[in-house]
């Protein structure tokens, strides 16, 4: 019942990453909907931002934090509470450079 599953799994394959977000914010609404899936859709959404923000990240050695602001259809400050969040708890590794506005990748 996730409405548009196709272009949910191709915009993440073919990193369109403001496409994906916004389907994967219709699937939030969708899991949040389910009662099976309602306990575990943060989880999920979490996971699946983890996925795309490495599968961006793996890519170049260095990114601005407005280059992946623009690439996922967010503001840099969304951007950049999500990106501390993940690389604080470790599961991202990167680094950023707040004078600079520059994420780096290790």
């Amino acid at each position: 019942q996730i409405p548009e599953v196709n272009q949910y799994l191709f915009s993440l394959y073919n990193c369109q990453y403001a496409q994906f977000f916004q389907c994967l914010s219709r699937v939030e609404g969708v899991l949040k909907e389910d009662r099976y899936m309602a306990p575990h859709y943060a989880f999920y959404i979490r996971e699946m931002k983890i996925k795309a923000y490495a599968q961006l990240l793996e890519s170049y050695r260095s990114l601005t934090l407005k280059y992946m602001a623009d690439a996922f259809g967010v503001t840099e400050e969304y951007m950049d509470s999500e990106l501390c969040r993940f690389i604080a708890s470790g599961r991202l590794h990167a680094k950023i450079d707040k004078v600079g506005g520059i994420v780096i990748t290790n």
